[in-house]
Parts: structure tokens; C-alpha cells; sequence
């Protein structure tokens, strides 16, 4: 109402479980897709950790779990600039960074209700939505993690079921994702399978895969791929020449995220879910969202180059395997 209204306004926070208070965007469900709005910053946010302090629970753990994401969701950024060559701006991102480093290692005291780290949180998800703001879109701060949960929040509300918290889902797609890297970087990449693989691909299967998978929200993620075209053969393997070429550099990227057994046990520690089944997700759902949910935004990612080797099936069944 405020970006509609040209109004100013501020923000008093009773608690701090997500990222989008400093935001100038929003994330809405329209047409039963989750769709990204033009909105408006405010200008303040007040967060009294004594009042933050006495949320409840699963909300403070929800904001840690939302910060977390940050790790997957930098290094999809500097995939992106290593594979397509998109822009990325290294101010911002250390600013997010530096978010997340900062916290890492009291985290521990959340739990405990510690107000300065209660604090540390809430300025943690405070400057990330600053980060957007000042980038303009989502690209700091959300990545194949959010997807995710997106993807889920999606679904779930199809069948009348009520997603848990945003950052409680994402810091379970954060162990997820972290565990597909893992699997990835156990495989010796075989380039020339993913060059066949890409030019075999077929949109007319890909329309009804997504047209079962996303249900009455399929016809805005087809549109979505219609216009930006980031599976078509062409681009796909112009990707796969790029990483060949450096496959070392991103390899040595990828090397640098955390494992997924520190964040998931961090979550755990905290008493937050770190397994699909701890936020109500089924196999076959985790299946579907390793393989569909890299469509709800045209944006590339870690789970889109896992894609681009034709390696997503098989890591993700390998995931659900040993995670689902």
C-alpha cells in the first residue's frame, strides 16, 4: 500500500524470522505462483531485542535458517557471473557476506535467547534486505535454496496444507543444495554427455513435466521460461563449453561453501528442522523440487548447472537417498 500510495512508513519488528524488512521488493502469490512486486523501503526499522528476544521460537530460528541461505545463494551469484557472465557487484556481496560470517559463530546462543545475538540476527536480515535494495531485485539474497522453498510454499498451499516458515524452509533447502555440491564434486563431469543430453532436449516434454509439476501455477512458469529461454539447447550448451573451460575455478568455488553437515547441524542444535520431513515435505515432492523448482525464477543457480551436466536426476535421487 505504501509503494501504491507513494507513502513513507516504518517498521517496528516484534520479531526477526525473515529478510524482507529493508526490502524494496515483495514476494506475492498471484495466480497461484509466488511473483516477485516492485515495493517500497521503509525509512526505519526499529528492532528492540527485548522485544525480540520473548518471540517465539521457531520465529528466531526461522531467521537464522533465512541467513544460512545466504551462503548457496552468493555462490549461485558467482557461478552466474563464472558461466553466463553475469554482472555481480563485489561490494554488495561481501556486505552480505560479512552478514552471515559475522553470525556463524554465536549462532550457538540464539537458542539461549541472548539478546545481542538476537540483535545480530535481526541487523543480519536487515542489511541483506538492504542489499536488495540497493541492487534492485533479489539476487543478494535468494537463490536455489529460496527456490525451493517457493517451490514449496507453492504446492503445499495447492493442497491446502500450511508451509512452515519461509526461513525454516530455506535453511532446509540450504542443506539440501549444499549436499547436491558435495555429490557433484565426488563425480568426474563428463562434458560430451551433457552436450548430448542438451541437444536432445525436447520443450514440448519439458511444457508437460512442468504443466504436472506446478499444476495451476504452470501457465505463469511456462511464460516465464517462454521469455527468458535459459533451457533451450543453444544457451545450454554454450554454458557447458564455459564450464569445461573452468571447470577448476568453479570446482575450487564450490569447495569454499560450508558442508551440509555443519548447517544441518547448526539448525539441529538450535532446534530447527533440517530434513525435508522435519518441515512436512514428502520424497516425492523432494523429488519434483530438485528437478522443477529452478524454473519458478529465470535466474541461474547451482540446481540450473547441475541441469546444464544432465547430473540432476541422479545427485538428487542420491540426495533423497541418503537426506529424504
Amino acid at each position: 500500500f505504501s509503494f501504491k500510495l507513494g507513502r513513507p512508513f516504518f517498521t517496528v519488528a516484534t520479531a526477526a524470522p525473515m529478510d524482507g524488512f529493508a526490502s524494496s521488493i515483495a514476494a506475492i502469490h498471484v495466480n497461484h505462483l509466488k511473483t516477485t512486486f516492485q515495493a517500497q523501503t521503509p525509512l526505519a526499522v526499529i528492532g528492540d531485542t527485548e522485544i525480540l528476544k520473548n518471540a517465539p521460537y521457531p520465529m528466531i530460528a526461522a531467521g537464522l535458517g533465512d541467513l544460512l541461505g545466504k551462503c548457496t545463494c552468493l555462490c549461485d551469484w558467482r557461478l552466474s557471473h563464472i558461466i553466463t557472465g553475469e554482472h555481480q557487484c563485489e561490494r554488495i556481496m561481501e556486505l552480505v557476506e560479512n552478514c552471515v560470517q559475522d553470525l556463524l559463530p554465536v549462532a550457538g546462543r540464539a537458542k539461549e535467547r541472548d539478546p545481542k545475538v538476537l540483535g545480530d540476527i535481526m541487523e543480519g536480515l536487515v542489511l541483506t534486505g538492504v542489499a536488495m535494495s540497493l541492487y534492485g531485485n533479489s539476487r543478494p539474497a535468494s537463490g536455489c535454496e529460496h527456490h525451493m522453498s517457493h517451490y514449496w510454499e507453492t504446492i503445499l498451499e495447492q493442497r491446502g496444507q500450511r508451509p512452515a516458515p519461509h526461513g525454516a524452509q530455506v535453511g532446509v533447502g540450504t542443506v539440501l543444495v549444499l549436499k547436491a555440491v558435495e555429490l557433484l564434486l565426488e563425480r568426474k563431469v563428463d562434458f560430451d554427455a551433457a552436450r548430448r543430453a542438451a541437444e536432445v532436449y525436447d520443450p514440448v516434454k519439458w511444457r508437460e513435466e512442468i504443466q504436472r509439476a506446478y499444476g495451476p501455477a504452470a501457465p505463469g512458469v511456462i511464460e516465464m521460461e517462454e521469455e527468458a529461454g535459459k533451457n533451450a539447447s543453444a544457451g545450454r550448451l554454450a554454458r557447458i563449453d564455459t564450464m569445461e573451460r573452468r571447470w577448476s575455478e568453479i570446482s575450487a568455488l564450490l569447495r569454499t561453501l560450508p558442508t551440509s553437515d555443519y548447517v544441518a547441524d547448526l539448525l539441529s542444535g538450535l532446534g530447527a528442522p533440517c530434513r525435508p520431513e522435519g518441515i512436512g515435505i514428502d520424497r516425492k515432492l523432494l523429488k519434483d523440487t530438485f528437478l522443477y523448482c529452478k524454473e519458478i525464477r529465470a535466474r541461474y543457480t547451482i540446481l540450473q548447472m547441475i541441469w546444464d551436466l544432465d547430473l540432476l536426476d541422479s545427485i538428487s535421487d542420491q540426495v533423497i537417498e541418503e537426506m529424504g
